[in-house]
């Protein structure tokens, strides 16, 4: 929609809090179209807008209207599919719209442009030219083949659940089905979402090396500001078909955006956790049925509202049971004992000898524990003191590297203390076990071995995750030791043993789906060990609850003997071989021991969220399109839009004026992803 000057008005959209559509008047000599970006007088500065719509006349008066002083024609305006995208993102997270949409684009794309704006843009217009030669292209399954189909055959919004088993090969059923909507229309743009920053670079190999002849570009906040501007630029411009990204991927300016795909689905990583509070799995199914094309929602641990939507119905299901390599087998889970209770060790007797043998048969061996830094808290001893973050409630943990105390919420930092602030005891000691001490363990155990720590402190520089990834495949590396970066996505074909530590810290979390990520959590790093063949072992697993049972009964293969310390420090349970108990070879044919434990935590959360309701008639109005529900804390009532995700408790708590539960109950509904969608 373009239109000459005459008496015409924009409605210009800034990044600026609590602002709406702005008018400005549009000068006689020049030309606006929807969607252009251009800079406006905002105050006493000038900023970057985007234009949302041109009228005939003002809301206020002439005289009070100021001009647009210039519309930048460095890109094509900003489609109708993008536009709708944002507001809507705006509307159902409570944010202006400016908020929503200026922040998504680059930073080189949201400044007033400069002297040599102009010899920069040409640069960006500059991609690698598509080389080298097509990779190996595995057979598929009869599971996976029957996946493709299924989505390529697909016509309008077609949104899959692929649920497969960890190395079912869910990763090969993705490019077969880009491979197919790319050759089916010269102009298809393809999405592909992944969870971690550290997975983007070997997707994007895979993406490479099967279609050589494409342009496919990566966008992740661990990218240069030129070069995450390079890659939105060939995206919005059509001249590269393929985007792998992570969360920030979703609100990318496509051409014709023809596939969309979801890696991972179930991982927290996709809710954004500061400014626009969004989800992009929901996003991203929104967007899918705004353009009417499939969208494929992969993970081998669904999450809950996915689950339901599957079996309601809305998403169409599909399984992979069994490993894409052939004669590949499940790991065996043995939950071991951990070691005697004031130590000081982070490995029992049974895990070193394990790790010893695996080691010996020129093996890797992977060890997990979820906590970055030494130890998680530095305590006195004499009067009880423990180090804690001066700006938040939360522990200050110790990193040794540093010799610092961090808090990991909020970033805050410092020197650690000579002696206790408290009482002036220099005896202050390290609590707990975090990565940095448990390299330094085993180390110390196996000392002609080559241990290798990844997480986001050895590995914070640009494409140090990369180059560390690099030598465990090279087979540099013995024994791995890492948290979440090295839990999900990745192929390590020669671990043969995952050991797990403190595997039960997580479901302590006051976190109302801690039991739920807490399971998807030991499925993904069990997952890590065999995809060949190999084992998993879980230490320090003070839970009975059904995240231990389920990890070792989802379809697992091999002996699942279990041992952990209870309330009185001894062995107390031991789960019998998958397919021995009883009913358990029924369900592991059906694949429905998954469902089943979603079902069960759906209805604890579905029970909760029934408590405690009374009556509508004190509940605020929610805004248009949304039933509210109310929902009961110290005795007030708020209203809140039902369906919602959780990613979008931190707005409701701005706009409504109080807080949560931090439990996020009652009256928070979990199950559907987005109103008026599905």
């Amino acid at each position: 929609m373009t239109k000459e000057a005459g008496d015409l008005y924009a409605k210009v959209m800034v990044d600026t809090p609590g602002l709406g559509l702005l008018d400005y008047a549009v000068p006689a000599d020049m030309l606006v179209a929807v969607g252009d970006r251009v800079v406006v007088g905002l105050r006493t500065r000038n900023v970057v807008g985007i234009v949302a719509g041109l009228r005939a006349a003002a809301d206020f008066a002439e005289n009070r209207v100021r001009q647009i002083k210039a519309v930048l024609r460095d890109s094509a305006p900003m489609t109708e599919e993008w536009l709708a995208l944002t507001r809507f993102a705006a509307g159902y997270y409570i944010r202006s719209w400016g908020e929503a949409a200026v922040p998504t684009l680059p930073v080189f794309f949201r400044r007033i442009p400069g002297v040599r704006h102009q010899n920069q843009l040409e640069k960006l217009k500059k991609l690698p030219e598509p080389a080298g030669e097509a990779g190996p292209k595995p057979a598929l399954n009869d599971e996976q083949s029957a996946a493709v189909e299924a989505v390529s055959t697909a016509s309008g919004y077609s949104p899959f659940l692929l649920f497969g088993v960890t190395g079912s090969g869910k990763t090969e059923v993705y490019l077969h089905i880009m491979e197919r909507v790319l050759a089916r229309d010269p102009e298809a743009q393809v999405l592909l979402l992944v969870p971690e920053i550290n997975l983007t670079p070997q997707l994007e190999g895979r993406v490479r090396s099967r279609f050589p002849g494409e342009s496919v570009v990566t966008l992740n906040s661990d990218l240069a500001d030129m070069e995450r501007a390079r890659s939105w630029l060939a995206v919005h411009e059509g001249r590269a078909r393929v985007l792998v990204g992570t969360r920030m991927s979703v609100f990318s300016s496509f051409r014709k955006l023809s596939l969309v795909i979801v890696d991972e689905e179930h991982d927290q990583s996709f809710k954004a956790g500061d400014g626009l509070r969004y989800s992009a799995r929901d996003l991203a199914v929104w967007r899918a049925h705004r353009n009417g094309i499939p969208v494929v929602l992969g993970s081998a641990t669904p999450s809950i509202e996915s689950w339901v939507k599957a079996q309601s119905g809305g998403y169409r299901l599909l399984e992979l049971h069994q490993r894409a390599v052939q004669n590949a087998l499940l790991p065996a889970i043995e939950l071991i004992e951990p070691p005697r209770r004031g130590s000081g060790e982070a490995l029992s007797d049974e895990a070193c000898a394990a790790m010893s043998r695996c080691l010996e048969a020129g093996r890797q061996v992977l060890v997990f524990l979820n906590r970055r830094g030494y130890s998680p808290v530095l305590s006195c001893p004499a009067c009880g003191w423990v180090s804690t973050c001066r700006r938040c409630s939360t522990f200050s943990v110790f990193h040794k590297s540093s010799r610092s105390l961090v808090c990991h919420h909020c970033g805050w930092q410092t020197e650690v203390p000579e002696a206790c602030p408290s009482c002036g005891n220099v005896d202050i000691l390290p609590r707990g076990i975090g990565t940095e001490r448990l390299e330094e363990e085993i180390g110390r155990r196996f000392p002609e071995r080559k241990v290798l720590r990844i997480d986001r402190d050895s590995v914070s520089r640009k494409h140090e995750a990369e180059k560390a990834f690099a030598k465990v495949h090279r087979g540099e590396v013995d024994i791995l030791v890492g948290t979440q970066m090295i839990a999900k996505g990745h192929d390590f074909y020669n671990v043969g043993l995952v050991v797990i530590l403190n595997s039960d810290a997580q479901i302590l979390s006051p976190d109302a789906r801690a039991k739920e990520r807490l399971f998807a959590t030991l499925m993904q790093v069990a997952g890590r060990a065999p995809r060949r063949s190999g084992a998993c072992r879980h230490s320090d697993a003070a839970s009975r609850g059904p995240p231990f049972r389920r990890s070792g009964k989802a379809g697992l293969q091999g002996l699942c003997g279990v041992s952990r310390r209870g309330t009185q420090g001894k062995l107390v349970r031991s789960l019998c071989p998958s397919g021995t108990g009883h009913g358990a070879g029924e369900d592991a044919r059906r694949g429905t021991l998954l469902p089943q434990r979603l079902r069960k935590v759906r209805l604890q959360h579905g029970s909760r969220g029934r408590q405690g309701l009374r009556s509508r008639a004190h509940a605020p109005r929610a805004p248009d399109g949304c039933r509210t529900r109310p929902v009961a804390r110290r005795g007030r009532r708020q209203g809140i839009p039902e369906p919602f995700s959780l990613a979008v408790a931190g707005n409701l708590q701005c706009a409504l004026g109080h807080r949560l539960d931090h439990r996020g109950r009652p009256g928070i509904h979990l199950v559907g992803h987005l109103p008026d969608v599905f």
